[in-house]
């Protein structure tokens, strides 16, 4: 099991903790850690593609487990499923930023140029099936990059009833 090297964040309040309050953070951040690592492995696997969760990650994870430890109130906290939570928030956020990361070569390979055509002809007939109105909001939100806020204030609806709509 891997630790983070440092697991309290680099914070004035953890400054001015005395020593029993120092080392019974370090006790419930070690105890969280050994407690939720088998969980975050699972989570980094499944969302990451990797044994083990990254060391940068898991870093941040436990960071912010130890800010809400120390700001938290004297009601306890369960410091392991806070640690997983942390975790999951910052593992996503990889996956998401990823993902808009993709290589324009590797999409390119990846479809033929039948494919293309083929989903070009099939977006040309969908596009003339639609309403001219719900035209209009697909445009603007997936080619004009406009957010359902926008698009709801320039066609003058609620946004959850503009984003219904599409």
């Amino acid at each position: 099991m891997a630790t983070s090297p440092s697991p309290f964040p680099a914070d004035r309040k953890l400054l001015a903790l005395n020593q029993e309050e120092r080392q019974r953070l370090q006790l419930q951040i070690e105890d969280a850690v050994a407690r939720s690592w088998p969980e975050a492995c699972s989570v980094s696997q499944r969302l990451l593609h990797e044994a083990r969760p990254p060391d940068d990650l898991w870093e941040r994870a436990i960071q912010r487990t130890a800010s809400v430890l120390l700001e938290s109130s004297p009601a306890p906290l369960d410091a392991s499923s806070l640690l997983i939570r942390n975790f999951l928030r910052v593992a996503r956020k990889r996956k998401a930023a990823q993902s808009r990361m993709l290589p324009i070569s590797e999409v390119a390979t990846a479809i033929s140029i039948e494919d293309a055509v083929v989903a070009q002809l099939d977006f040309k007939k969908i596009m003339r099936s639609l309403d001219p109105e719900d035209r209009e909001i697909l445009i603007l939100r997936f080619m004009a990059g406009r957010s359902w806020v926008e698009i709801a204030a320039i066609k003058g609806l609620s946004t959850l009833a503009q984003s219904m709509r599409a």
